[in-house]
């Protein structure tokens, strides 16, 4: 299998994965976030936002990291313009990459049993 094809492969399933546990987060966050509002509920709400920034916030950054180093390697001639599709792939992965290890733990996290 070529490269580009296993990365492609990978980039759509953890797509997949991640839209599997959105869906998880959102069918266990939905009832608390439209409750009437309470000290419990609000700390659902803050904890969901600053998840939201952290995780772009982290992915600007691993995107930014990801596209200077293809920079990088194409000034020095180690990249070829075929694998051009590969290193933009790449850079959506690493801007991705954080979302998507935010949303597996929130499903993982709100998926368990309360506790009470």
């Amino acid at each position: 299998m070529h490269k580009s094809h296993r990365a492609m492969t990978k980039s759509g399933t953890a797509a997949a994965a991640a839209a599997a546990d959105t869906m998880t987060t959102l069918v266990h966050r939905m009832p608390i976030l439209f409750a009437q509002p309470s000290a419990e509920n609000m700390t659902e709400w803050n904890r969901a936002i600053a998840e939201k920034v952290t995780a772009g916030c982290f992915g600007a950054f691993y995107a930014t990291l990801a596209a200077q180093s293809m920079a990088m390697r194409m000034a020095a001639g180690m990249v070829a313009w075929e694998m051009l599709p590969l290193e933009m792939l790449r850079i959506s992965d690493a801007a991705t990459e954080p979302g998507y290890r935010t949303v597996a733990a929130n499903a993982k996290r709100l998926a368990r049993p309360v506790r009470r």
